[in-house]
């Protein structure tokens, strides 16, 4: 079975299999920057 993985980023749904490496480069260090603003980070 074949999972699928879809990533939320602002609105936008990215499959995260049809991304390029260097677009899944670029959505990490969103989510992550996103993932420390929410949580208070600096």
């Amino acid at each position: 079975m074949k999972v699928l993985i879809y990533v939320n980023y602002q609105g936008q749904e990215y499959c995260w299999d049809d991304l390029t490496d260097e677009q899944k480069k670029e959505i990490r260090k969103k989510l992550n920057k996103q993932t420390a603003d929410q949580l208070g980070y600096q």
